[in-house]
C-alpha cells in the first residue's frame, strides 16, 4: 500500500503552517522598515528641497512636519504629502503636533529648536534627521 497516513498529513499541514506564519510576521515588519524608509528620505529631501527654494528665492521658506509634509513660502505651500507609518517628534514641546524647520536665505533657521527631528516607528525611535547649523547640511542617523 502506497499513499500517506493522516497523522502525516495533520503534522505536514501543522510544519507548514507554523512555517508561514513565521515567514509571514518577518515579511511584515520588513515591509513596514522598507515604507518608514523611504518615508524619512521622503522628509530629507523635502528639507533639502525647502533649503534650495530659500537659497534661490532669497526669501524664508519654512518645512512643516506633522503628519503630512508641507513646504510653506512667501507664496503658498506645496504639499509633499502624508506620512502612513513614521511619526516625526522633536526634543522641544510645542503647542501642537508640528514640527517646523526653516531656512532664510538657504541658511537654517530655528531659534527655537535643536535641529534634530527624532522619527518614531510604532513608539520606537527608528532614526534622527539632523539639520547642522549654518551649513544646513541634512543627515539621518538610523537607530535600528
Amino acid at each position: 500500500m502506497r499513499g500517506y497516513t493522516l497523522v502525516e498529513l495533520l503534522i505536514l499541514i501543522l510544519i507548514l503552517s507554523l512555517l508561514l506564519s513565521v515567514i509571514f510576521s518577518l515579511s511584515k515588519n520588513w515591509i513596514d522598515r522598507m515604507i518608514a524608509r523611504a518615508e524619512v528620505n521622503r522628509l530629507v529631501s523635502s528639507i533639502r528641497y525647502a533649503k534650495f527654494l530659500s537659497a534661490k528665492s532669497k526669501g524664508k521658506v519654512t518645512v512643516r512636519i506633522s503628519k503630512e509634509i508641507k513646504i510653506i513660502t512667501p507664496s503658498g505651500y506645496i504639499d509633499k504629502g502624508k506620512l502612513s507609518l513614521i511619526d516625526p517628534k522633536t526634543e522641544m514641546v510645542y503647542k501642537g503636533s508640528n514640527v517646523d524647520l526653516a531656512f532664510s536665505n538657504g541658511i537654517p533657521y530655528y531659534p527655537d529648536l535643536t535641529g534634530k527631528v527624532k522619527i518614531y516607528l510604532k513608539n520606537s525611535q527608528i532614526a534622527t534627521v539632523v539639520l547642522r547649523p549654518v551649513t544646513g547640511v541634512v543627515r539621518v542617523e538610523w537607530g535600528w
